[in-house]
């Protein structure tokens, strides 16, 4: 992951490590479930030198959003190369979900298989015969399941 985070990182001008945030994202969600400032806090407890700011976490979350499509394509060719991948049937599956977000570009009002009112946002998800993730996609809530299947097909 480190290499994919470097290869990302030569095309913005920044001063901290992509890679360090998302380990310290990981870190947080499992050892201390909570906001994005709560666990950048959270992160200067950790044995990891105290180097992660709030602003570098926010910048760092909107160049993994824009770097998204080349991170899975580097993470699926990493993986072939450590195990082989049984794609000769490859399962596809769509869900919505619902959260707290003040900007909501991708909450949109759309069909929510929970019923609930509020705007949600869709997931779509490839695997393989195994059941390993491909690949996923992210899509405004008010998008047709049958058309988010496209872009995951390259």
């Amino acid at each position: 992951m480190d290499k994919i985070c470097q290869d990302s990182q030569k095309r913005y001008h920044f001063s901290f490590h992509l890679d360090t945030i998302l380990s310290r994202l990981l870190y947080g969600r499992i050892l201390f479930p909570s906001s994005k400032r709560s666990t950048a806090h959270f992160s200067k407890t950790l044995l990891e030198p105290k180097t992660l700011e709030l602003q570098h976490l926010y910048r760092g979350l909107e160049i993994i959003a824009k770097e998204t499509d080349f991170i899975q394509e580097q993470l699926y060719k990493n993986s072939a190369a450590l195990s082989s991948r049984k794609t000769d049937v490859l399962y596809y599956d769509c869900t919505n979900f619902y959260f707290e977000d003040e900007e909501g570009q991708l909450r949109q009002y759309g069909y929510s298989k929970e019923h609930r009112p509020n705007p949600i946002v869709q997931m779509g998800l490839f695997m393989d015969s195994q059941g390993i993730p491909l690949a996923f996609s992210i899509t405004p809530g008010n998008t047709n399941e049958q058309t988010t299947m496209k872009p995951l097909e390259k």
